[in-house]
This record gives C-alpha cells, structure tokens and sequence, in this order.
C-alpha cells in the first residue's frame, strides 16, 4: 500500500466509517453491469475514491489491472481483503484527493463514485487512454432538500457532470432523484486519438 500526504481529520473520519463496516462490502450498483461488455480485460482501471472496493472489486472481476485510491487506509485494507478472497490482486494508494493529482499514467478505465471534485474530474478525462470509458456516479446539490451529507462542497450542480466531462463521447447519462438520492450517471469514452 502505498501513502500520499492526507487531511488527519478526513483520514479520521473515513477510518472509523470503514472500521464500523468491519470489512462488510456493499454490492456495486446494478446499472453497471449494462457497461461491463465496455471493459478491456487485462486493461488497466483506476477506482477514485475507492473507499472499501466496491467498484475496484467489479473491475477486477472484470479482468482489470486495478488500482484503488482513497483517503482511508481502513477502507483500501478492507477492499484488499475483499480481493484476496476473491483471488483479485489490487494496488492501493492512501491519498487525499483534494491534495494531490492521480497517479501516473493512463488507464483503460476510471470509475470515481459518489466523490465530487469538478478539477479532478477534468483531470480523469485526460488519463483516459484514448478509447478508454469513464464511469461515474455523484451526488448533486438537489441531494440537499433530502438529506444533509455530503456537505455541499462534494455536491455537483445540475448538469455539471456532464459539462466537465464534455471532451468525451457521452455514452450515457441520467441525472435526478436515482434511488434515495439526487444524483447524476455518466458512461463517457475517450474518442480522440491524438
């Protein structure tokens, strides 16, 4: 496991989230599998914002090289543990995203779920390989008249997703009350080959 300078207090916070959780793994979301024929087996997947592993996890059942980025050691060491058992392999990286870039290199996927940071998803759609998908599913401001987490500062506006993401090819896109929150989908490809 490799670790980058992190905010103690958000490193605190997400630590005891996933210690409570005691290496419990939620499904990834149902709407996946509809991409999963868009995945490049032994392709390389970068999961932003990784938390325990859900999505790691379903790209790593996919055939993908996988690396898992989050602030939270507990929860990586929780996503590295889910995927011993399930004979995956996982690199993680302990980071805090609102401090640094993403790791090096391109990648044939990046997923980044219920994370919002419009810069670093500006950053994501130029480490897609060209060719290469981007999956993602975030929270909007909407959310707010609902609930009170996450705070505004993690929440996009409407159709800001889709705005930031526009040097792709949108694949598929839906925005609105999803499931119990107001949230927005994005499947985007990297079509430019420059």
């Amino acid at each position: 496991m490799f670790e980058r300078a992190v905010s103690k207090f958000d490193q605190i916070k997400w630590n005891e989230r996933y210690s409570l959780l005691k290496g419990s793994l939620v499904e990834p979301p149902a709407w996946l599998e509809t991409f999963r024929p868009w995945l490049l087996p032994d392709g390389l997947g970068l999961d932003v914002a990784s938390g325990n592993g859900r999505i790691a996890l379903w790209l790593a059942s996919s055939g993908l090289n996988v690396t898992a980025i989050d602030i939270s050691a507990i929860g990586l060491k929780a996503a590295t543990l889910n995927a011993e058992k399930r004979g995956f392999t996982l690199e993680t990286v302990v980071a805090d995203l609102d401090e640094m870039a993403l790791p090096p290199g391109e990648f044939d996927v990046i997923t980044c779920f219920h994370y919002w940071q419009a810069d670093l998803f500006k950053l994501i759609c130029h480490q897609i390989k060209p060719g290469g998908i981007f999956l993602a599913e975030i929270f909007t401001k909407l959310n707010l008249t609902r609930h009170e987490h996450p705070t505004e500062k993690y929440l996009a506006e409407t159709g800001e997703l889709k705005r930031v993401c526009d040097s792709l090819e949108i694949i598929f896109y839906e925005e609105g009350w999803l499931s119990e929150n107001a949230s927005a989908r994005i499947v985007a490809k990297k079509t430019n080959f420059s």
